[in-house]
């Protein structure tokens, strides 16, 4: 398959789904807004993967290629096209899907545990997820969910953790890709937002917490693409 992905901060890339990718033999290709703005031609892509970035969906007077990746979305989901998108990348996602995004009560930042909210065994991906997991975190947005798409995921500190749009649109705000690395990298480049706080774990306790919960968040999220991406 080739998988494309959008990339809006050079510290926040696809972590072990490269790996995954590379396992699989798919074709990986990019774009990488912060530095241009090469978008690829449909035809050749079957799956898109939008990734996180510390702007927001409502930045576009800073970042003008915002409202480019907007339009591309759209035609993307009316294209029937597989996309996951990621922390920004979920919300964008609701955004281009008619759901408001805004700021969140508190930030979320750190190792924090998701509960599903729905119980129906009858949805092959939404199945995949346990109904709980300890995942990481790192945003101050959230968003509504996208009419006629399904949450399934809440945190004590956000309500809509995810949402699956159909069959071909999933929309996860928390990081299930990371590793110590991407991990560190984001904490190298926000630094200034690990503030005390409910919600907002120290560096120690975020890679002490990486080193004991990655493993699990991962082998979930291989299971996931194994079946979203086909």
């Amino acid at each position: 398959m080739n998988i494309h992905a959008f990339y809006h901060a050079p510290f926040e890339k696809l972590g072990i789904i490269e790996k995954w990718i590379l396992k699989k033999r798919h074709i990986l290709t990019e774009t990488n807004f912060y530095k241009n703005m090469e978008l690829p031609s449909f035809e050749d892509i079957e799956g898109f993967i939008i990734m996180g970035g510390p702007m927001g969906v409502y930045d576009d007077y800073k970042y003008y290629w915002l409202r480019y990746e907007k339009e591309f979305i759209e035609k993307a989901v009316k294209l029937n096209k597989k996309i996951l998108g990621i922390c920004l990348g979920a919300q964008l996602l609701a955004n281009v899907l008619g759901a408001k995004v805004y700021k969140n009560k508190v930030k979320e930042i750190g190792w924090f545990p998701i509960a599903k909210t729905v119980k129906e065994k009858d949805n092959s991906i939404i199945d995949i997820f346990p109904d709980d997991l300890e995942v990481f975190h790192w945003h101050g947005d959230t968003f509504d969910l996208p009419k006629s798409s399904l949450g399934f995921y809440s945190s004590v500190a956000t309500e809509n953790q995810s949402f699956l749009y159909g069959k071909n649109i999933l929309g996860l705000q928390f990081h299930i890709e990371s590793t110590i690395d991407t991990v560190k990298e984001l904490i190298n480049n926000g630094r200034n937002e690990i503030i005390p706080d409910n919600y907002i774990q120290s560096e120690k306790e975020i890679i002490d917490n990486t080193i004991m919960y990655e493993t699990e968040a991962n082998r979930v999220l291989y299971k996931v693409l194994d079946n979203f991406f086909i």
